[in-house]
């Protein structure tokens, strides 16, 4: 009887654990890309004259992987606790 009672606690702690192998490998393939699209956007806003409509565009860019990494670093900060 006591093994019908680890084996649901022992069911759920492998789920959490592969729950947070793939929360890490997602931040990790998330966190690649966003580098460089950040990286560009900041390099075309440094090339782009501060008026343009381009950079603009850029800056739009930029805003939006900021948004994404505080999502990832949530994501991150959740992970540690489970």
């Amino acid at each position: 009887m006591a093994t019908d009672d680890k084996k649901p606690k022992d069911d759920d702690a492998k789920q959490m654990e592969a729950l947070g192998r793939l929360t890490r490998q997602t931040i990790h393939d998330l966190n690649s890309p966003l580098a460089s699209i950040m990286g560009f956007a900041d390099f075309l806003m440094n090339d782009l004259p501060a008026d343009s409509e381009q950079h603009v565009f850029a800056s739009n860019i930029r805003q939006a992987g900021i948004q994404l990494q505080d999502i990832i670093d949530r994501l991150e900060q959740f992970s540690k606790k489970s």
